[in-house]
Parts: C-alpha cells; sequence; structure tokens
C-alpha cells in the first residue's frame, strides 16, 4: 500500500499524498539522499523545477497511481 511511509511533510506531519517513490542521481550520495526526501514532500512539479537548476542532479518521481516523472537525463524503459 502506497499510502504511507516513513517520509512526513514537516507541515502536515503526514506522508506525501501524490508521491510514492523519488531517486536522485548527484555528485554525492549525501546531496542524493537530501535531494531525494525534499522532492518526496515537494511534488513532481517543484522537484523537477529544482532539479533542472542544479547541475549534475537528474531525478524519477513516481507518483502513487504510477505516473512516472523525471529529467531528461532519465531513460524511462
Amino acid at each position: 500500500d502506497f499510502s504511507h511511509h516513513h517520509i512526513l511533510d514537516p507541515q502536515t506531519l503526514c506522508s506525501p499524498p501524490e508521491t510514492a517513490s523519488v531517486s536522485v542521481l548527484a555528485a554525492s550520495g549525501a546531496m542524493a539522499d537530501g535531494l531525494a526526501t525534499a522532492f518526496m514532500v515537494m511534488g513532481h512539479e517543484k522537484s523537477l523545477a529544482l532539479a533542472h537548476r542544479l547541475p549534475g542532479v537528474e531525478a524519477l518521481i513516481i507518483a502513487k497511481d504510477g505516473t512516472r516523472f523525471s529529467t531528461p537525463g532519465v531513460p524511462l524503459a
């Protein structure tokens, strides 16, 4: 069940309603981990906009309905 997970939105104290999974490629594991957590809460539109502004960052975001969103550098097989 994708309704709840360990990431909580600090404003609502609930799991983000849209996002089921986020994968991030970045220059370091720490940066990728921090961005993935933030992107879970931010939603796909704001997350992809931020990823586009950060050099070397790619992201794959999967919504709870299974829809996939990604930056151009992530192949969607």
